[in-house]
């Protein structure tokens, strides 16, 4: 049971109860909830009303990206599910694909909780049918420079860093293919809780690239040096994971980002990824 100025149960009941509080006004006077998805209205005032962020007359960095339209309203969605539990949904069919506004919304929704103040789990899952995330939005590689493709990298490595880093527990509830940057995304959580059709890869090596965000560093912590060379050379998809590991994490992930964007400048990931894009085999040289 919510306290204080939430004290209603029920998603609607709970946007009526955050409304009715001085921030909630403020905001809506200032017109910062136009078009706005229900759970992006409430997040914003309950994350406003904690860290008191209605002083400065500013929302977190998070709620104006939202507000402002630079984020589809329900890619990423979050709510509290228990006392203590932010469930964070994606949904960005049809694979979830590791997207900018995906990005984005996973930045709102940690920006969010952490606002919030008295989060201790944050379950990240999805509502696409057999997938938790594919990866990488490899289309958008696809038409991008080197810089561009750096700032992307960038991009994703933030979103984990901050999940890892979190002041709160992390669960990633997997029940379908967590591939490249999925599988990364879900390593960064605390821990992964995996369903029945879940299956971890990362199919980076078929692009001529290797993963970049965390994936040769984490991995090998979570399964063994072995096992992890085996997924990434292999490319194969694989049931549930297990626990390792060698470099300090910060050196090695320094590494990987250096790798992968050599890989990207100048190796053979050109020809991989106009080669997943075109449908047809790679020819690597």
């Amino acid at each position: 049971m919510t306290t204080g100025p939430f004290a209603s149960t029920g998603r609607d009941a709970l946007i009526v109860d955050a409304l009715r509080t001085p921030i909630g006004r403020s905001h809506l006077e200032r017109g910062w909830f136009r078009d706005v998805h229900p759970n992006v209205m409430l997040g914003a005032v309950y994350a406003a009303h904690h860290s008191q962020l209605s002083r400065a007359g500013t929302l977190p960095r998070s709620v104006k990206i939202l507000v402002e339209g630079q984020v589809p309203m329900d890619v990423v969605t979050w709510q509290p599910a228990a006392p203590g539990i932010w469930r964070v949904t994606m949904a960005s069919p049809p694979a979830n694909a590791l997207s900018g506004p995906l990005l984005d919304g996973l930045h709102a929704a940690l920006d969010a909780a952490e606002a919030a103040g008295d989060v201790k789990v944050l379950v990240v899952s999805s509502a696409v049918d057999r997938f938790f995330a594919a990866g990488a939005d490899i289309k958008h590689m696809a038409a991008i420079d080197a810089a561009s493709f750096t700032a992307y990298g960038d991009r994703m490595r933030a979103v984990n860093d901050r999940l890892t880093a979190a002041p709160f527990l992390s669960v990633a509830a997997v029940d379908g293919l967590a591939l490249g940057g999925g599988l990364e995304l879900a390593m960064a959580a605390t821990m992964r809780v995996s369903g029945p059709r879940a299956r971890y890869g990362l199919p980076e090596v078929k692009l001529g690239l290797i993963p970049g965000a965390g994936g040769t560093q984490r991995l090998p912590r979570l399964v063994g040096r072995g096992r992890a060379l085996d997924i990434m050379l292999t490319a194969r998809q694989v049931p549930a994971m297990d626990a390792a590991s060698d470099l300090p994490l910060g050196t090695g992930l320094d590494y990987e980002a250096e790798r992968v964007q050599a890989l990207f400048e100048q190796g053979e990931a050109a020809e991989g990824i106009a080669a997943f894009t075109e449908k047809r085999s790679p020819r690597f040289a």
